[in-house]
């Protein structure tokens, strides 16, 4: 499948969510879980977060927006985030002092992934995603 091929609609459905933080200090961190899009494009993240032998619940929502040739995608109180473009998968979003470089790959679409570059006086890691549809025979092999 083509990034031409990818539609909106698609990505409507709940995911199984893996990610490595690999922080500059070489404390990792890795989360397990879950992402669902609903119908009303609202991106909804919950897991388990594991950091140096603790774990943590962890979660995040988003607003995405349908755009000719992907999403534009928001804060959840509705201040722009980043764009994310089928033919064109990378993205910056400036949160001064820090910067975030995002990219996304589709080629193996459903299942995709992103690769976050955070670097700032405040912050600095690397965060890979993997996202795979959900099913109950996916959710046990994890």
């Amino acid at each position: 499948m083509t990034s031409h091929d990818i539609s909106h609609d698609e990505f409507r459905r709940v995911w199984l969510l893996k990610r490595e933080i690999i922080h500059e200090s070489g404390r990792p961190a890795r989360f397990d879980g879950f992402a669902r899009i609903t119908r009303k494009w609202r991106y909804l993240e919950w897991g388990n977060l594991e950091i140096a032998g603790a774990d943590y619940t962890s979660g995040q929502q988003y607003r995405w927006k349908p755009v000719i040739g992907g999403f534009d995608i928001c804060f959840d109180d509705g201040k722009p985030f980043h764009g994310l473009r089928f033919e064109s998968p990378t993205a910056e979003h400036t949160c001064a002092p820090d910067h975030y470089l995002v990219s996304y790959d589709f080629r193996a679409f459903p299942i995709w992934r992103s690769t976050w570059k955070v670097t700032g006086p405040r912050k600095a890691y690397t965060m890979h995603s993997i996202y795979t549809p959900f099913s109950p025979q996916a959710a046990m092999e994890q």
